[in-house]
């Protein structure tokens, strides 16, 4: 834009610039021209006037010097004007024709050097100036608003550049305390945030003590271990199990586990959780344990393993509650509640 502006401006300046000239010089010309005809018909009207004045000074001259007494013209040589004065007019005369004939050659020089060119249009060229001025107008009242926008976008930099250097040094002020809160939102190795760390320590706890309850009701074969490593692409990491398998040598995510040995693994967490609640409550201990189903998926030897597990805790005092349908546990728990299903509603028998 202002590129255009300024191409536009040089246009009109170079227009405006030969308009003036031309005007300039044919007025210069016709100035001189006047001047010199005027100053040659003047001159030849004061000869003319001269030459009479003369013939009437001549008489008035003879008159005068005869009524002042002159009688000869030795008289009036005498009485004559000083030869400086005399001179001086001589020269005023000589430099006015040098004058005219120095304005004469100008105006020759004038007439040739306009000699075939066209007389400019003056009407076209006041008429192009007023559009080019017009034109100019618009460009300068958009360059304004150009302006104007740019002295806001200017002030709307400095204003970030202030807050930049602000956040700069805030960012260097809380520098450490922000290394902090990024360690413990888990932006670290381990990808583990500090609330994640706290729970994975007592999570640690509870898979111990649900290892050992799942060990037993696994004969031996299953550990439980809590996986460190991010998992599924997680963000974070830290609560996720493992299982380890003896029977392979193997370690696996825990819910590679089928379908009995998952309710095993589930109850041997639930169990554990009890543990480490009572370790860490000062001897309080969870009085009741419900458990809703999965003992269809287990196989006669494991379901009696789970079972044996369940006694031994009822024996040591917990209540223990199981919601299931299966008739081999209605064989062999005596204390039970039995839903019966009837056309009027369902019904509890002892």
């Amino acid at each position: 834009m202002h590129k255009k502006i300024a191409e536009l401006n040089n246009r009109i300046t170079t227009a405006q610039a030969a308009l003036k000239k031309a005007e300039e010089d044919q007025t210069a010309v016709e100035n001189r021209l006047n001047s010199a005809i005027g100053r040659q018909a003047e001159k030849q009207a004061q000869l003319k006037r001269l030459d009479a004045e003369l013939t009437e000074q001549q008489q008035v001259f003879a008159d005068r010097l005869e009524s002042e007494g002159f009688v000869t013209a030795g008289d009036w040589q005498e009485a004559r004007l000083p030869r400086p004065e005399i001179d001086r007019q001589r020269l005023i005369l000589r430099q006015f024709a040098e004058g005219l004939a120095a304005a004469q050659q100008r105006l020759a020089r004038a007439e040739g050097g306009v000699q075939g060119s066209p007389r400019p249009d003056l009407a076209a060229a006041q008429t192009a100036k007023q559009q080019a001025d017009q034109q100019v107008g618009l460009l300068q009242k958009q360059l304004g608003q150009l302006e104007a926008a740019q002295q806001g976008v200017r002030t709307a930099l400095a204003a970030i550049g202030e807050k930049a250097e602000k956040t700069a040094r805030l960012e260097q002020e809380f520098a450490v305390a922000g290394r902090l809160a990024d360690l413990a939102a888990g932006q670290n190795p381990k990808r583990m945030t500090l609330q994640r760390y706290v729970l994975a320590s007592l999570f640690e706890e509870v898979a111990s003590a649900a290892s050992q309850r799942l060990s037993r009701m696994s004969r031996g074969r299953y550990h439980l271990v809590r996986s460190e490593a991010p998992r599924d692409g997680k963000a974070t990491s830290g609560l996720d199990l493992d299982v380890t398998d003896d029977y392979s040598g193997e370690k696996r995510p825990a819910f590679t586990l089928s379908g009995g040995e998952s309710f095993l693994a589930s109850l041997s967490l639930a169990l554990g959780l009890s543990d480490v609640v009572m370790a860490q409550s000062g001897g309080r201990y969870l009085d009741c344990i419900f458990i809703d189903e999965g003992f269809g998926s287990l196989d006669g030897e494991t379901l009696d393993y789970a079972l044996n597990t369940l006694i031994e805790l009822h024996r040591a005092g917990r209540v223990i509650g199981i919601i299931s349908h299966l008739a081999e546990l209605k064989e062999r728990i005596q204390s039970r509640l039995e839903v019966v299903a009837a056309k009027e509603g369902s019904r509890i028998a002892g």
